[in-house]
């Protein structure tokens, strides 16, 4: 991720959320791992290079806001996955799949946002 902009990391963050939905909670899921291997690599070399007092002090926000945000991610993927599959199959229309698509973003996309916010200062923070 090149942006560190609030509204860059909050656009990151939802691509790979509606991505995750249309590859349903099996996907979701390995997405998380994989994001929870790049925090855990961020979090080393942060350690490595500020120390592990400053960085708990940072992250001690984002992470646990981002893990919330997979978690509903994942559990809404598991809910729209079946309306997904009646769209395919011709039982749900597109703007039934949209309005789904939107129930199981909303609770996620506040955490998205809140998580995008704490990165966003703890950028601006160690840019200081």
């Amino acid at each position: 991720m090149t942006s560190t902009s609030a509204p860059g990391i909050l656009l990151h963050n939802a691509s790979l959320a509606v991505l995750a939905l249309f590859l349903s909670h099996y996907g979701a899921m390995v997405m998380m791992i994989l994001n929870g291997i790049w925090l855990g690599m961020g979090m080393v070399a942060s350690t490595a290079a500020i120390g592990l007092h400053q960085t708990v002090a940072l992250t001690a926000v984002h992470i646990p806001l981002e893990i919330v945000a997979w978690a509903l991610t994942i559990q809404g993927a598991r809910l729209f996955w079946p309306t997904l599959l009646g769209m395919i199959r011709g039982e749900r229309t597109w703007r039934h799949m949209a309005q789904k698509m939107r129930e199981v973003l909303i609770t996620s996309a506040t955490f998205y946002l809140l998580a995008a916010l704490a990165e966003w200062a703890e950028h601006a923070l160690l840019e200081r």
